[in-house]
């Protein structure tokens, strides 16, 4: 198992709460990756990035893969297509 380190928050996202090491598999890429974030971090980005919160069915993706996903949104991509 490929294990790489992965998570994009600033340094001082998610400070006081509980951290674990999670392994997870990214949706886009399929590679996995030990992320530290917390529950509340993930939560709070999905506030801010997606303007509401986390859902059972959203996906989880690598930095790399979702760098090249926001990019792709920012172009004006999301109508079919895939990154």
């Amino acid at each position: 198992m490929q294990v790489e380190s992965a998570g994009h928050a600033p340094a001082d996202r998610g400070r006081g709460d509980a951290r674990m090491s999670r392994i997870y598999t990214c949706a886009n890429c399929k590679q996995t990756f030990e992320s530290d974030w917390s529950d509340d971090a993930a939560r709070d980005e999905a506030r801010e990035v997606l303007g509401r919160d986390v859902r059972d069915d959203d996906s989880i993706v690598c930095d790399d893969c979702y760098n090249k996903i926001m990019g792709f949104v920012d172009r004006g991509g999301m109508d079919g297509a895939t990154p």
